[in-house]
């Protein structure tokens, strides 16, 4: 918005009023659909926890292959090189994921 309002040629104040009440819509509905308070948690289920039974055994890298693009190896040489990143730690009250299921879950 403020973009288009440096860029953009100047405008009558009718012009200006049309704008800024659309630009207020948008901005509204934007606050509207954020999440400001807690969610209630949803249970969720998957897959990926088979992720760390296909790695033990070399029978079944080929399955972990398929389901994080990369070899047992790599991912724990990946997991070693970001586990101490501070975007995974958290100052808030909610625990995050464990970085070994946040990287498995990108990878996925």
């Amino acid at each position: 918005m403020a973009t288009r309002a440096m860029l953009q040629p100047l405008l009558k104040w009718k012009e200006y009023i049309q704008i800024g009440s659309m630009d207020h819509n948008i901005l509204l509905k934007l606050i509207h659909t954020q999440y400001h308070w807690d969610r209630p948690k949803v249970p969720k289920g998957g897959t990926i926890h088979l992720a760390w039974h296909y790695a033990k055994n070399p029978e079944f890298h080929g399955h972990f292959i398929n389901m994080l693009h990369m070899t047992p190896h790599s991912f724990r040489t990946l997991l070693s090189l970001i586990c101490d990143g501070k975007v995974f730690m958290t100052c808030s009250s909610r625990l995050q994921a464990p970085v070994q299921l946040q990287l498995a879950v990108t990878q996925y």
